[in-house]
């Protein structure tokens, strides 16, 4: 025999598992979350943040790269004179504060048919003023350099690869060179070079201002992958991607530096090279040059928000759950005590013991309705052995227990049907001459849920209203603790196994109808399913296996569903509807409910209970030899 305290432990551990369940699915389901938003964040910034500093080092490069493309017009379009073309190269070094210099070179002769290298350069000298030299000369052979060779034989603009230039002091620099040609009889004949360089120190301060949170960084490759800018001075001009992958061993980045110098936009993660923690890597071309600009986000420090949240919500989790536990153990147990306790004296009343005192509760909700009912049951039996004892013992003692039965049957029925936009609900109990335990309740267990109960309890009689009155009792308060139909049905069961040794049981049909979609679900312990109209057709649903209530402990009942629609109506009844009998012994039968409900399609459902009472007494000549219980829910939609 299972104990109160026990019962009491088992709800407080399923609840408590059930809890702390939905209390991790929900943080799983809030990390996962909110990391994916902080992702989406970060990547939207770290792109934001990378274009507008591809724009910028293209508003950097573009007037860089239009000042070669100047000159060339004016080289390909007027006839210069040397002291103009040193002018010009003059001009395009002040007013660019950004050029480090710039250099004219021509072909062997084409300037002086007596000169092998004829060139002029102008770089940025002491003071920021210009100065004017000449380019070209044994120790100086610009043909061998690629920021005249590669243009002149690719025959369209370049920007070289990172070098350091000897003719000006051993400056780390890029250029940007494109050939120019001759005019007339010449032309489409190269002529010459013309270039604009740049320091690298200046692209250095340029990347080395991108800010990216504390230890992030940028960094500047080439078009072949050589390190332009970079925070560790080492790898400039030194190293490419490729080889830094080489020597990392870090295979991942060759491919991102096949990405970026193909000219594509991505993201990827990485390990950043100043800390050697986890980061994320966004790159974006630059166009301008076919370069690749690359920011590097620190992953410790771009989750740092999120983990400190996720140990806040884990602290305030916790003690959540240790306060939720202990409610539930005392709810648990005030809730099972009492019931519980009366189950028990229901069962010792059931088996003739009257003077079995009643458990007192000092609750006004259901339990105490119930424990007040058992004291009037209590006190109205004792006055009936009272009465017994006066009057003829046969006619008086099934006189007294039909009226007793009968009071406490309907005393426990709903006073007042549940109502809603969304339904309409009808209901009738006909007892026999001998009053049985039939039972019907309908309520309300939140604002969308609607719960249905309709039973049979075996047997005649005060026992059987009795128990009728304890289930009916314990099956409210099993809906109303949120128990789906299916568990409604396996607690109550227990609960009445418990101290039932008169070995009575209920068949019971219970459901939960969610009123704002529709869905049905629904379990039963051994009772007739029940009848759905839809249109004008109707059909019982589905029977699911499952014992009556109060035979045998931990019996295991399933959970089914269905979906009803605007207009479907469904009708719930006892086995005292299709078990009636007509004065030859025929049985009213499945066949002639359904043709009946076929027939009413179109009415409501108060007219449905109400016809079908009339067919049902009709059928039987007013002689009922069972309980006839009918309980009708239309779903309006």
């Amino acid at each position: 025999m299972i104990k109160t305290h026990s019962i009491a432990l088992k709800l407080s551990l399923v609840l408590s598992a059930v809890c702390a369940t939905i209390f991790l699915s929900v943080f799983l389901l809030y990390f996962g979350y909110a990391r994916d938003l902080l992702l989406r964040n970060v990547e939207n910034q770290a792109r934001e943040l990378l274009g507008a500093n591809v724009n910028e080092l293209n508003s950097f490069f573009l007037p860089i790269k239009a000042s070669p493309d100047n000159l060339v017009y004016f080289l390909e379009h007027c006839n210069l004179e040397r002291r103009e073309i040193e002018g010009l190269l003059a001009s395009l070094v002040d007013k660019n504060q950004n050029i480090y210099g710039t250099e004219i070179a021509f072909e062997p002769g084409a300037m002086d048919k007596k000169e092998r290298y004829y060139g002029l350069f102008a770089e940025r000298w002491k003071g920021g003023k210009s100065r004017i030299g000449s380019l070209g000369g044994g120790k100086y052979n610009y043909f061998t350099y690629d920021w005249y060779q590669i243009p002149r034989e690719t025959r369209s603009p370049q920007w070289t690869e990172p070098y350091i230039d000897n003719l000006s002091g051993r400056v780390m620099m890029v250029t940007y060179s494109r050939p120019f040609y001759g005019a007339g009889k010449e032309e489409g004949v190269i002529k010459g070079v013309v270039g604009a360089d740049v320091s690298i120190e200046a692209i250095s301060a340029k990347i080395a201002s991108i800010k990216v949170l504390g230890t992030g960084y940028a960094f500047l490759i080439s078009q072949n992958g050589t390190y332009i800018a970079h925070p560790i001075r080492e790898l400039v001009m030194n190293e490419t991607i490729f080889s830094l992958a080489e020597t990392k061993g870090f295979p991942e980045l060759r491919e991102i530096g096949r990405n970026m110098i193909a000219g594509k936009t991505g993201s990827a993660r990485v390990f950043n090279l100043m800390t050697g923690r986890p980061a994320k890597l966004f790159y974006a071309p630059v166009s301008s040059t076919g370069w690749s600009l690359a920011v590097v986000f620190p992953e410790e420090e771009y989750l740092a928000d999120i983990h400190k949240l996720n140990n806040l919500l884990g602290v305030l989790a916790l003690a959540g759950f240790i306060l939720m536990l202990g409610a539930v153990t005392l709810l648990a147990r005030s809730i099972t005590r009492p019931l519980a306790a009366m189950s028990d004296a229901a069962g010792r009343i059931a088996g003739g013991n009257l003077d079995t005192s009643i458990p007192p509760v000092e609750s006004r909700d259901e339990v105490g309705l119930l424990a007040d009912a058992f004291s009037h049951m209590q006190r109205s039996l004792k006055d009936y052995i009272v009465r017994l004892t006066s009057e003829t013992a046969a006619r008086q003692r099934m006189e007294s227990e039909l009226s007793i039965a009968r009071e406490i049957q309907f005393s426990f029925l709903p006073r007042k049907l549940p109502s809603g936009p969304a339904f309409e609900l009808a209901a009738a109990l006909e007892p026999a001459k001998e009053v049985g335990g039939d039972l019907y309740d309908c309520f309300m267990v939140d604002e969308r849920r609607l719960c249905l109960v309709i039973g049979d309890v075996t047997g005649k009689g005060v026992p059987a209203a009795l128990f009728m009155s304890v289930a009916k009792a314990l099956l409210k308060n099993a809906a109303n603790r949120g128990f789906t139909p299916d568990r409604m049905l396996a607690e109550v069961n227990n609960q009445l196994c418990d101290g039932n040794d008169s070995a009575m049981f209920v068949t019971v049909f219970a459901a939960l109808l969610d009123t704002s979609t529709g869905e049905l679900s629904y379990a039963s312990a051994g009772h007739n399913p029940p009848v759905l109209l839809s249109g004008a057709k109707s059909i019982f649903i589905p029977k699911l296996p499952g014992p009556p209530l109060g035979i045998r402990e931990n019996a295991v009942f399933k959970l089914s569903s269905l979906r009803l629609s605007g207009g479907d109506v469904l009708l719930a009844y006892t086995d005292g509807v299709t078990e009636a009998m007509d004065r030859e012994g025929a049985l009213y039968s499945d066949e002639r409910l359904l043709a009946y409900v076929s027939a009413a399609s179109g009415q409501n459902v108060s007219e449905l209970v109400a016809g079908l009472m009339k067919e049902i007494d009709a059928y039987s000549k007013g002689v009922r030899s069972d309980d006839t219980t009918l309980l009708a829910i239309k779903f309006l939609g």
